[in-house]
């Protein structure tokens, strides 16, 4: 993976438009991995080059007024971008006039995704350039530092280049934004904020003390997870979490992160890909547990893990409507958890114990351990580790050969008791299986 991302600039000289136009005025380069994203085609000079002309102050105001929003919202799998989400996280938006490329940006708290969804269509009549760029419905990640180094330098030279400029309004904004980072509690109200879907100062002050509350219960991290799910929902899931009776959760003793040494996995796992993280940590879990690396893992198996019977895993018990699924440390310290579940098929009922189980190894130092729907990395992570250690990889390559065949995938799936979905994801992710016949088989 080629982590870089780089905006470059290259001032020009220009006679037309607004003053402001004219000084910052620039040749725009934008590259991600090794992908340029503003290469384009001049469709009236006949010509296809890797930037753009357009104005650097109206790109470095966008990244400077939806900056925590792009390094800390998360996109949700089951939700399309909404105009708020949009307007913050696409390229397009920046305006001012400029016909700028289709980027979007995710940010997942360890990267920041970076995507051009599709190849633009033939050309509006009033269009002038035509962007050839994609990247194949895939997200390329960016690391967060790096992203957020690309950023501080493009606002660097465009402040440079105005120095003199009498419209002080971006200078003020993009100080504001810094003080913020460094500031830890104005910093960590300003993430809140974004995880939950909010501008700046745009948050109820009710949500923000909810937050506060939870963080202390049930530890930052944790809380924030459920942010990132719930969004303006915040104040309700917390609430039904705590009223939740423990008649709707089972007990469970899970071992803790020193059989895979999660200090060490989490440490070196500064610079994985979040399903590097869990496909590694799942390949220790099932090492420490004694199951073989080529085997299946039976209900017997999963249930003598969680201390309980196998019963559990073809239960209706627990299902409830607003309530996500979440292991829950008892009493404050030890092993022992609540769990609640909100799946009610056997395969997926093993698959949401497993990211629980996981989330506990890895994250053990927190009280709530919440499976959501979100995009963040420890959302991912939590995913890898649950396919990776119901259905090994190298297992699962013997197992398919070189059929992947919708009929040799559900033998497969019957084999390591996992959804077909599982499988099918995992080879889309690993780019045996092509996107858009995943979702045409998947409807």
């Amino acid at each position: 993976m080629n982590p870089n991302f780089d905006i470059s600039l290259e001032w020009l000289p220009y006679t037309a438009g607004s003053e402001r136009d004219r000084l910052f005025s620039a040749s725009i380069g934008i590259t991600a991995g090794d992908t340029c994203l503003t290469y384009l085609d001049d469709l009236i000079g006949m010509t296809t080059r890797e930037h753009m002309y357009g104005c650097a102050w109206q790109l470095a105001e966008w990244f400077a007024a939806n900056w925590w929003r792009l390094r800390w919202e998360s996109f949700l799998q089951s939700a399309p971008l909404d105009v708020s989400r949009a307007m913050s996280h696409c390229m397009v938006s920046a305006g001012g006039g400029f016909v700028w490329p289709n980027i979007i940006f995710d940010g997942d708290g360890d990267f920041v995704n970076v995507s051009v969804p599709c190849k633009i269509g033939p050309a509006e009549s009033y269009a002038s350039i035509r962007y050839l760029s994609d990247t194949n419905n895939k997200s390329i990640p960016i690391p967060a530092n790096t992203f957020e180094q690309a950023v501080d330098r493009l606002l660097e030279a465009t402040l440079s280049r105005g120095a003199g400029f009498e419209d002080k309004s971006l200078a003020n904004l993009w100080h504001e934004v810094c003080d913020e980072r460094r500031n830890p509690k104005v910093s960590r109200y300003r993430k809140w904020e974004a995880i939950a879907g909010y501008d700046p100062d745009e948050a109820p002050p009710a949500l923000l003390k909810g937050i506060f509350e939870a963080s202390k219960r049930y530890g930052r991290q944790s809380s924030e997870e459920v942010v990132a799910d719930a969004r303006h929902n915040t104040g309700n899931v917390f609430k039904a979490i705590q009223e939740l009776p423990e008649s709707e959760t089972v007990d469970v003793s899970l071992p803790d992160g020193s059989i895979i040494d999660s200090r060490s996995v989490n440490k070196a796992s500064v610079l994985q890909m979040p399903w590097q993280r869990g496909k590694h940590a799942a390949e220790l879990a099932r090492r420490a547990l004694g199951i073989p690396a080529d085997r299946p893992v039976s209900d017997k198996k999963l249930a003598e893990v969680l201390g309980v019977s196998s019963k559990i895993l073809n239960s209706t018990k627990g299902v409830q409507g607003e309530v996500l699924p979440f292991a829950l440390r008892k009493n404050g310290t030890g092993g022992t958890y609540r769990l609640h579940l909100k799946k009610t098929f056997n395969t997926s009922r093993r698959f949401e114990i497993c990211r629980l189980l996981g989330d506990c190894l890895l994250w053990g130092e927190n009280q709530l351990h919440p499976a959501t729907e979100s995009g963040t990395a420890r959302q991912k992570t939590q995913r890898a580790f649950a396919a990776e250690f119901l259905c090994p990889s190298d297992a699962l390559w013997d197992q398919l050969g070189c059929d992947i065949s919708p009929d040799n995938i559900a033998k497969a799936a019957k084999h390591f008791n996992v959804s077909e979905w599982t499988i099918n994801t995992f080879l889309v992710n690993n780019e045996k299986l092509d996107r858009d016949i995943f979702s045409q088989r998947v409807g």
